[in-house]
């Protein structure tokens, strides 16, 4: 259930279809590339919508949980670091 891991597996059989010469098309996404393979461009293409659905989803719950500013330890301990690295040369 990982992008990462469906995006490579999609360029894998990406490549497997150039290989063959034959590109990817619509009549053929559903069609693995090689043979006795449970695994299709067109499954991997609806785990990665999945992925995105699911990733979108906890990121609205995760907002509407903890709404605003990010905890404190995730700030820096200084509000006014940067300013005083871009004010440094007056």
């Amino acid at each position: 259930m990982l992008s990462t891991t469906a995006f490579g597996l999609g360029a894998k059989y990406f490549a497997f279809y150039e290989i063959e010469g034959v590109g990817v098309q619509w009549n053929n996404m559903a069609v693995s590339p090689v043979e006795d393979d449970e695994y299709n461009l067109q499954l991997i293409l609806l785990m990665m919508v999945f992925d995105a659905l699911l990733y979108g989803l906890l990121t609205w719950y995760i907002e509407h949980v903890h709404p605003g500013r990010p905890p404190p330890h995730l700030t820096s301990t200084r509000v006014d670091a940067s300013t005083e690295l871009c004010y440094c040369i007056d």
